[in-house]
C-alpha cells in the first residue's frame, strides 16, 4: 500500500466471489504500484534499461565513442521515455532515471562516476533525461488540443488551466497562459534554451 495507509487489504469481495489484492500490474507495458495513490514502479523500467545497455555495450566496445551513443539513443532510451509523457512521475523517480541516462554518457566517454556530465551533455546539442521528458509532456499536450477525438481535447483543455500542468511548464520557464500559442519549433527552442541556461548557471 502507499505511504499513508492505515489499513491492508488482502483481498476484495466482488458479488459472490472475492479477488485477491495485487501489489503491481501491468497496463500497456507501464507496471503500475496499487496503493492510496496510482504510481508508476520506475524500478522495472531501469532495469529493462541496463539490461538493454549492457547488450549495446557489449556489442558496440570497438565502435566510435558518438556512434555508440547513437545506438543508445536508438534502442535504450526509448525505454526510460516510453509513456512517460502520459503519467506522473514524483521528482525523485524523475532525478533517478535522468541518473540512468547520464551513466550512459559517463560509460561511453569515460567520465568517473561522480562527475557531472550535464554541460558535457549540452556542448553535444542534446538534453538530460529531465528536460526530455518534459518535452515529451509538452508536445504530448499540444497534439492533444489538436486531437480528432473530442473527448482527448476536452480533458487536454482541463488540464491546461490546473496548477499541475503550470509545474511542468515552469520547469522549462514557458507561460502556461500562453501555450495554446506556442507553435511545436517553439517548444522544442525553449526547452533547449533552458536547459543551456541551467547548466551554464549550476558551472559558472
Amino acid at each position: 500500500m502507499g505511504k499513508g495507509c492505515k489499513f491492508v487489504i488482502s483481498e476484495m469481495a466482488l458479488g459472490t466471489g472475492t479477488i485477491a489484492w495485487c501489489g503491481h500490474f501491468k497496463y500497456l507495458g507501464v507496471t503500475f504500484i496499487s496503493g492510496c495513490k496510482l504510481s508508476v514502479d520506475t524500478e522495472v523500467i531501469r532495469r529493462k534499461f541496463f539490461i538493454a545497455c549492457n547488450s549495446v555495450f557489449g556489442n558496440t566496445r570497438t565502435l566510435d565513442e558518438l556512434l555508440q551513443l547513437q545506438l543508445q539513443e536508438s534502442f535504450c532510451l526509448p525505454l526510460l521515455q516510453y509513456a512517460l509523457c502520459a503519467v506522473k512521475l514524483n521528482e525523485s523517480q524523475r532525478a533517478d532515471l535522468n541518473s540512468c541516462w547520464n551513466t550512459v554518457f559517463r560509460r561511453i566517454f569515460q567520465f568517473r562516476k561522480h562527475d557531472s556530465v550535464s554541460l558535457f551533455i549540452c556542448g553535444l546539442g542534446r538534453l538530460d533525461l529531465k528536460h526530455l521528458l518534459t518535452h515529451l509532456e509538452l508536445k504530448f499536450l499540444k497534439n492533444s488540443l489538436f486531437c480528432s477525438n473530442t473527448v482527448v481535447t476536452y480533458v487536454t483543455k482541463v488540464f491546461i488551466i490546473s496548477q499541475e500542468f503550470k509545474r511542468v511548464c515552469n520547469r522549462v520557464d514557458i507561460d502556461s497562459a500562453n501555450f495554446c500559442h506556442f507553435t511545436f519549433s517553439k517548444i522544442r527552442t525553449t526547452v533547449y534554451e533552458h536547459f543551456a541556461r541551467s547548466v551554464n548557471f549550476c558551472n559558472a
